[in-house]
């Protein structure tokens, strides 16, 4: 698990988001950024929520990977917010939530691993909704 969260995509990705100008190239880079990462480490990451369980250790370390995943996805909602590109009433926190949903460990599995979708076919789908949750739509003016 530790191979994801230190895999340097990481930052690379992360670096994206910060310095994007556009909302949508931002959420664009998170998710090829977060689907190369689960790319080279789904079946770790499986074998990890399996394990976990039944086995204390792994839940714990599970628990503790979750969170710096959670806290990278909370990067875009801040940049989102930076921007003014955040859907109006929609808290940090609360994009962090859906990124968690839309990007987190148990999203690309089922698309990819169960339902036979491409990886990039999950990942154009992804950020579609990610944009459709998140950004606001511009102002007319």
């Amino acid at each position: 698990m530790n191979q994801g969260v230190e895999d340097p995509v990481v930052e690379r990705t992360l670096d994206a988001v910060r310095t994007a100008t556009d909302a949508k190239a931002a959420v664009a880079a998170m998710a090829h950024g977060v689907r190369l990462d689960n790319e080279r480490h789904l079946d770790i990451v499986q074998v990890m929520i399996t394990a976990a369980a039944v086995e204390q250790h792994v839940e714990e370390e599970l628990r503790r990977v979750s969170a710096a995943y959670r806290q990278a996805l909370g990067v875009l909602a801040e940049r989102l917010a930076e921007l003014g590109m955040l859907r109006p009433g929609l808290s940090s926190e609360r994009a962090t939530d859906m990124l968690w949903f839309l990007f987190g460990l148990p999203s690309w599995r089922p698309f990819v691993a169960e339902h036979n979708w491409s990886w990039d076919e999950t990942e154009r789908w992804l950020t579609e909704q990610a944009v459709a949750a998140l950004v606001a739509e511009p102002r007319d003016g």
